[in-house]
């Protein structure tokens, strides 16, 4: 496989991966503000 291949996915893997803890972070500053 073509290593510029995997590089690619691996930032794409980072990228899903921050989206997912900010999202993950508001929901939690939202439950925060709601208790």
């Amino acid at each position: 496989m073509d290593p510029s291949i995997n590089k690619i996915v691996i930032v794409r893997n980072n990228i899903g991966l921050e989206i997912g803890f900010s999202l993950y972070e508001s929901k939690f500053q939202v439950s925060k503000y709601y208790n």
